[in-house]
């Protein structure tokens, strides 16, 4: 099992893949669209934090996210009881279901403090 830590800020996107107690990689992308909400940046580091478990040939993640709302968005979509309104929210937490369906994934989702995200830092200055 290996912990995926994600984050998103008004400045970057990060991930962190930690396994063994150890963060392997982590990488942060600049946001470039100021108009974007923070939980959709969010959740679009999820997807970006399954492309990085891809690579390590991971199938059985922890996601690790300090938002309260992504958190609540895709453990409502794993189980299926999906409430979201906005297409674009379903949408986004629909590629997630896909890619834990097509790739086989165990994916466990845990709410941590913002102060314990180990993504935190690659999100800011």
């Amino acid at each position: 099992e290996a912990k995926v830590w994600v984050d998103a800020s008004s400045q970057a996107v990060g991930v962190a893949l930690e396994i063994g107690g150890s963060v392997v990689e982590d990488v942060a992308w600049l946001s470039l669209d100021d108009a974007q909400h923070i939980n959709m940046a969010e959740l679009d580091a999820v997807i970006k934090s399954f492309n990085m478990a891809f690579s390590w040939q991971i199938t059985k993640i922890r996601l690790m996210t300090d938002s309260a709302t992504v958190h609540q968005w895709v453990t409502d979509g794993l189980s299926r009881k999906t409430r979201t309104g906005e297409m674009l929210i379903r949408r986004k937490v629909g590629i997630v279901l896909l890619l834990v369906e097509e790739f086989v994934l165990e994916l466990y989702v845990e709410l941590v403090r913002s102060a314990n995200n180990k993504a935190d830092e690659l999100t800011r200055q």
